[in-house]
C-alpha cells in the first residue's frame, strides 16, 4: 500500500466511523483531533513570541463548553473568528520551519472545526483527522527521514514508527469511544476531556 492508498483507506474509514454520528458526537470526535495538536502552536508560539498562544486555546475551551451546552455558537462570533484566524498565518525561517510547519497544523484544525460549525460538512472532519495524521508524518521525515510514497510497504513502514501507531490508535479509540456512548451529556463530554485530552501534543510538545 503506496502513500496514496494509506490516506484515501483512512478517510474512508473515518467517513464510515462517523456516518451514524450525530451533530454533536461529530463535534466530540474533532474537538479531540484538535487536542492533539494545539499544543504544538503554544509551544511554538511562546518560544517565538508569536501572536497570542493562547487565542486556539480560548476557541478549542469554547467549542467544548458548546459540547457540554449543546449550543451553537451564533454565526457572527464564528465569522469574526474565522476571519481573526486568517490574519494568523505563520510563515516559518529557514531555522524554525518545522516547528512553524506543526503550529500551522493547529491553525488549520482549530480554522475547519470553526468552519463545521457554519457548515456541517463531514469532509472537513476528516480533513481535520488528517492533519493531525499530517503532523506526526512531518515529525517522522524530520527526525528519521523521508519514506518513499510509492513504497509497495508504505503503511507497515509508517505503522512500524510508534509515535503514528499511537495516532492511528489513539484516534480508532476516540471514534470507538463516542460511538458507544448514547447520551452526550455533560458529564460525558467532561469524561472525554478528562480521559483523553492529555498536556503534550501527538509529537510530544507541550
Amino acid at each position: 500500500m503506496n502513500s496514496k492508498n494509506f490516506f484515501e483507506t483512512w478517510k474512508s474509514f473515518v467517513r464510515k466511523e462517523i456516518i451514524n454520528f450525530s451533530f454533536w458526537q461529530k463535534v466530540a470526535f474533532i474537538n479531540l483531533c484538535c487536542e492533539r495538536v494545539l499544543p504544538n502552536y503554544l509551544f511554538y508560539a511562546k518560544a517565538q513570541k508569536f501572536g497570542n498562544p493562547e487565542f486556539l486555546r480560548i476557541l478549542l475551551n469554547k467549542s467544548w463548553f458548546c459540547l457540554e451546552k449543546k449550543s451553537i455558537p451564533f454565526s457572527e462570533e464564528v465569522y469574526k473568528c474565522l476571519k481573526k484566524l486568517e490574519t494568523s498565518h505563520i510563515v516559518p525561517d529557514s531555522s524554525e520551519s518545522m516547528f512553524a510547519n506543526w503550529a500551522q497544523d493547529s491553525i488549520i484544525s482549530v480554522y475547519d472545526l470553526l468552519r463545521y460549525y457554519q457548515n456541517k460538512e463531514d469532509d472537513l472532519i476528516i480533513k481535520i483527522s488528517l492533519v493531525s495524521i499530517e503532523t506526526v508524518l512531518k515529525y517522522i521525515y524530520e527526525k528519521f527521514g523521508y519514506i518513499d510514497d510509492f513504497h509497495p510497504d508504505y503503511e507497515e513502514i509508517l505503522l512500524s514508527y510508534e509515535i503514528m501507531e499511537n495516532e492511528i490508535s489513539k484516534q480508532k479509540d476516540y471514534l470507538n469511544t463516542i460511538s458507544n456512548i448514547k447520551i452526550l451529556n455533560e458529564f460525558q463530554v467532561k469524561a472525554l476531556r478528562k480521559n483523553f485530552v492529555q498536556e503534550d501534543s501527538n509529537i510530544g510538545l507541550k
